[in-house]
């Protein structure tokens, strides 16, 4: 029925036997309801025993998911706890590999260093420390398990061999499969960091672990009843938590092949002692192919559904039998009527709102049917009017509705996106125009969906997708459409219809809110490691020495972060970092009224990315510590010139540290410092540049080059 049409009344040729009309505002006479409501309480049986297993089913649903949660929160929570252990000792590798004796240290050094590594192996919760050189035959340089200056073998194994290539071309730490120790004969796991000098890896610090430490962490924390295993890459189980002496090495069983490709999820299959048992499995983020997995016996599952399941089947069939019989009778009484209205409805939806008020329904003496005859011509005048409140709701969402007719292969829409897109015609739009206008990279999948969609295989769809913008660039929409017309007889899809909405916007906000976090985190994670370096490698003869040392450090990293969350993490000047670093040396409102200045900056405008603000910060917070211990700023006449370029043809920030007035030296000192350590560490290893120093009687000359792929120009 159209908006504007208004109720008429009917003619008797409509109705069988040409009763005269009645208007339908009128209340038709005839016999009360209340006589079939009586036997039709019987049929109420059918919905109770539907909404019975409806309650069952979702009884069942809930505990069958509570089931899935928890075994996969098990499994999560036992790769988590794998991963960060695993972690703990990849951190431990680096740590181990950044130590410049590592480096640089000769046969007399590591000799000496054996000690103080196989104490840190033990430490650590491994087996041995060893040192490999980056030769073709990996030649080993210190092993903790044998006794300070015994002979070291030649070459490792091939699981090893394999580890300490990949360490070399890739410059990352890893950890190799579970393999057999030449000397032990027994499983064992490595730990591989690169030993990094002059941009390149020279050698490789490797821990050797034993499985019974990942078995007895699984033992510990398992709390599925089917336990839990640790498979490496090659499918072999490396840790258990019970019985692992037993299973360690074995190949996993056959239905384990089920986790590949998949981050997570469930698998079945029969366990050692022969019980069927879902497993939650899991990748490991730490160990690459590595997979754990955690098991419930799967007769748990079936006990949660079996019981219902049986009660509502005995239930159901003796209610549908009782309600079939009572339905049949009941029947014969409400078809007429009832299919009176379907014919006026059917009439209303193929396009003729009149035909609601052209004829009454045929008479069935019930009243309650010509009544509800009436509430159906208001319905219908309701819906039209509610179908108008939605489009007002949809414009004012700013979503945009689309219908597409299959039988003339057209379609029309209407809404937001409609202004946004002017280049695609309102109504009479072909399936090939509006594919033309997405991304090619996303046009194969919206194709698809659509297509499958059109061609009945799946009721709908949810994309999201770029569409070319009138002004140059594109616009990310998510659409979603469902079929909401098919033919009768054959099932074939009519008419799909859906909505659009334009969440370009909304896109690129989350884009930046995740970088941001992501980014936090990171700086956060890098901090924290640095003060930890700080408090382990500074020296701790004296107490009040080492207080202040890491004081200061801290202090340093606190300046840099403090200038980095300004920017929102985006980079730090880098006058105002050396500003906020040698404040008490400037003068004026920073190193207070009437002081005379000590040190001198001089440069152009430099923007720093958070990568390189915090190193270059500890470096100079190095170099005026020092300059206050022993060099020009320990005495009252002493100044520095702290000069920086950026030299863009050889694509690097030089800075130069200058001191002059300070007490008189000769030559360069007999030992490295660990402040010199810490230049060296942050200027050489984190940022990749070089330093060189001049040891002149007027003072220390120190000057650093920086390349440009950690330092950014304004």
């Amino acid at each position: 029925m159209e908006s504007g049409a208004t109720l008429r009344g009917t003619d008797a040729r409509d109705r069988p036997g040409g009763a005269p009309g009645r208007s339908a505002g009128q209340a038709a006479p005839g016999g009360s309801l209340a006589r079939y409501l009586l036997g039709f309480a019987l049929v109420l049986l059918v919905p109770a025993i539907g909404l019975g297993a409806v309650a069952a089913w979702q009884s069942i649903r809930a505990s069958q998911q509570e089931f899935t949660n928890r075994l996969q929160g098990t499994t999560t929570a036992l790769a988590l706890a794998l991963d960060r252990d695993i972690e703990r000792l990849m951190v431990v590798a680096r740590g181990l590999a950044a130590l410049p004796a590592m480096r640089e240290g000769d046969a007399a050094t590591l000799t000496a260093l054996h000690g103080w590594a196989k104490q840190f192996a033990v430490d650590a919760g491994a087996e041995n420390v060893s040192l490999h050189d980056t030769s073709g035959s990996r030649q080993q340089l210190l092993n903790t398990r044998l006794p300070p200056g015994a002979p070291l073998p030649a070459t490792p194994g091939e699981e090893v061999g394999r580890l300490i290539a990949r360490a070399v071309e890739r410059g990352e730490t890893g950890i190799s499969n579970l393999f057999t120790g030449r000397a032990s004969g027994q499983y064992r796991i490595a730990i591989a960091a690169p030993v990094w000098a002059e941009g390149r890896v020279v050698r490789v610090v490797l821990i050797i672990l034993t499985p019974d430490r990942l078995s007895a962490l699984l033992a510990r924390l398992a709390a599925a009843p089917g336990g839990a295993a640790l498979a490496d890459a090659t499918g072999r189980m490396v840790a258990r938590s019970a019985r692992a002496e037993r299973f360690v090495g074995r190949p996993m069983p056959a239905f384990f092949a089920g986790a590949a490709g998949q981050a997570e999820g469930l698998l079945r299959g029969i366990n050692s002692a022969g019980v069927e048992t879902v497993f939650g499995f899991r990748h490991l983020q730490q160990a690459p192919g590595w997979v754990l997995m955690a098991g419930e016996p799967a007769e748990a599952l079936r006990e949660l559904w079996r019981g219902p399941l049986l009660w509502l089947a005995s239930g159901a069939l003796a209610a549908m039998l009782l309600g079939a019989i009572a339905a049949w009778r009941l029947g014969i009484g409400i078809l007429r009527p009832i299919a009176a209205l379907r014919r006026e409805a059917n009439a209303v939806a193929a396009g003729r709102p009149d035909a609601l008020t052209a004829a009454p329904a045929s008479p069935s003496g019930i009243r309650e049917f010509a009544e509800l005859r009436q509430a159906l011509v208001r319905a219908h005048a309701a819906l039209q009017a509610g179908e108008k409140r939605l489009r007002l709701a949809i414009e004012a969402a700013r979503f945009s509705t689309w219908e597409y007719d299959t039988r003339r292969g057209l379609g029309s829409r209407q809404g937001e996106l409609t202004s946004r897109l002017p280049y695609l015609p309102e109504t009479g739009v072909g399936l090939e125009a509006w594919l033309g206008a997405i991304h090619p990279a996303d046009r194969p999948a919206a194709e698809q969906a659509i297509r499958a969609t059109l061609a009945g295989t799946q009721e709908g769809f949810a994309l999201e997708f770029r569409v070319a913008a009138p002004g140059g660039g594109w616009l990310w929409v998510v659409s979603h459409g469902t079929v909401v017309e098919r033919e009768a007889g054959n099932g074939q899809v009519l008419r799909i219809a859906g909505v659009a909405q334009d969440v370009t916007a909304i896109r690129a906000a989350a884009e930046r809110q995740a970088l941001l976090a992501r980014e936090l985190d990171h700086r956060a994670k890098n901090a924290l490691a640095v003060v930890q370096a700080a408090l382990r490698l500074t020296p701790k003869s004296d107490a009040a020495s080492y207080a202040k040392a890491v004081e200061g450090r801290v202090r340093a990293l606190a300046r840099a972060h403090d200038l980095l969350a300004e920017s929102r993490w985006l980079g730090a000047d880098l006058r105002r970092l050396l500003e906020a670093e040698l404040v008490p040396f400037l003068g004026g409102p920073g190193g207070g009224e009437g002081v005379s200045p000590r040190v001198e900056l001089r440069g152009p405008e430099v923007a720093l990315p958070p990568a390189a603000a915090q190193p270059i910060s500890m470096a100079l917070h190095e170099l005026a510590t020092n300059a206050m211990k022993y060099g020009a700023l320990s005495v009252p006449d002493g100044q520095v010139a702290l000069s920086w370029q950026q030299e863009k043809a050889a694509g690097v920030l030089r800075l130069r540290w200058a001191e002059q007035g300070g007490p008189a030296l000769e030559g360069e000192p007999g030992r490295r410092g660990f402040g010199t350590r810490v230049v060296e560490a942050t200027v050489v290893g984190q940022l990749g540049g070089s330093i060189s120093r001049e040891w002149r009687p007027e003072g220390l000359c120190c000057e650093m080059v920086i390349p440009l792929r950690g330092v950014a120009g304004e």
